[in-house]
């Protein structure tokens, strides 16, 4: 296998494989799509659109080699996609990826804040180098935190009580899955993706 100068292996057939990555269980009765947008109060088609985009952000994180920060949208289809352990850590992170991918919480403050926002402006910087065309405002606003222009209400961050199916705790290392499906990931995290 090749590798290019990020360390990933077949930057092409990682792309192939996020696109094509299937994150309910085979036979579920609902896609990942309609559980998010069940979850969001978005419309499928919304969904759907969002779904691609936190694939694109998955790639972002794969090849780059600094912390990539997610739009709120893409936020909230990674930690739905976070309930689903099993997926996301041996599937997602093991066979995919080859790495962990860990959502790293905030410590607040203008300071974080402020690296957040430049970290964002980065990642909407090397989505457009990466994939050779600007990221949909849609999902992907200008600035962070903004609303996405024409989106639903429902893409602001998460709640303190908004959890994966119940659970509870801090999204960052990997959680033991206690078979319910969820790694309790807590609430809107605002930050980015750490490397392993």
């Amino acid at each position: 296998m090749s590798s290019d100068s990020t360390g990933v292996r077949n930057p092409g057939t990682l792309w192939a494989r996020l696109e094509q990555m299937r994150i309910e269980d085979p036979g579920a009765s609902r896609s990942f799509e309609q559980a998010l947008a069940d979850e969001t109060g978005w419309s499928e088609e919304r969904a759907r659109a969002v779904s691609r985009e936190y694939r694109r952000f998955l790639y972002l994180a794969a090849v780059s080699k600094t912390e990539v920060t997610p739009s709120i949208p893409v936020d909230r289809a990674w930690h739905l996609h976070l309930c689903y352990t099993r997926h996301y850590w041996d599937i997602l992170c093991r066979r995919i990826i080859g790495r962990p991918l860990h959502h790293l919480p905030s410590a607040g403050g203008r300071a974080e804040d402020a690296r957040h926002s430049a970290q964002y402006a980065a990642t909407l910087a090397l989505y457009q180098s990466t994939f050779g065309e600007p990221p949909p405002e849609s999902v992907w606003p200008r600035m962070m935190g903004q609303l996405a222009p024409g989106g639903p209400a429902h893409d602001k961050p998460l709640r303190a009580e908004t959890r994966c199916g119940g659970g509870g705790g801090a999204c960052a290392a990997p959680a033991a899955d206690a078979g319910d499906g969820c790694a309790g990931c807590g609430s809107g995290c605002g930050g980015g993706c750490g490397g392993s």
